[in-house]
């Protein structure tokens, strides 16, 4: 089995889960809009709209107050054995990160891994708004990851020729 066809093959359940997850999510949205569609209804015939709107917004809030507080509640039960996540404990772990940024940034990165997701939000946001920093972005970055992404192929292509060889 080639490459091409495992990673299409991994590219398509993980995309039949994402929308599968989607979809669940969007049913669950859409029926706790269609409760506090018919709780505003049924409200405004005998309260008003205006009355009926305010009891249906706050009535919303709780639920998603009940769904925060059931989240927290949750993660506190955890041990905090499992909540805390193990640091790598082989070098081959360790050597993707410091591989792409070098060992200076990778420290960096482990130790304030807040500010590195803050950051990673803000530049997804900030491409996402403005079409000509992601063409400069495209231009700029473009080649080097073609090229890393051409080595790592071929790296994989040469690991699955030597899995082959010795199955002969």
């Amino acid at each position: 089995m080639s490459i091409q066809t495992k990673a299409a093959r991994g590219i398509s359940l993980l995309l039949s889960l994402n929308v599968f997850v989607w979809l669940t999510m969007l049913l669950f949205f859409a029926g706790i809009l269609f409760l506090a569609m018919a709780a505003y209804m049924s409200m405004a015939i005998a309260l008003g709209p205006p009355i009926a709107a305010l009891l249906t917004g706050v009535g919303l809030l709780v639920l998603c107050f009940l769904l925060v507080l059931l989240l927290y509640l949750t993660a506190l039960r955890a041990p905090a054995k499992e909540r805390r996540t193990a640091p790598p404990t082989t070098p081959t772990e360790q050597e993707p990160l410091e591989a792409v940024v070098g060992p200076r940034a990778a420290g960096w990165l482990r130790n304030h891994t807040d500010a590195a997701i803050v950051a990673a939000l803000l530049t997804g946001t900030a491409l996402s708004a403005s079409a000509s920093l992601r063409h400069m972005l495209i231009r700029t970055a473009g080649p080097t990851a073609i090229r890393g992404l051409s080595r790592v192929i071929r790296k994989l292509s040469e690991q699955e020729d030597e899995t082959s060889a010795r199955r002969r």
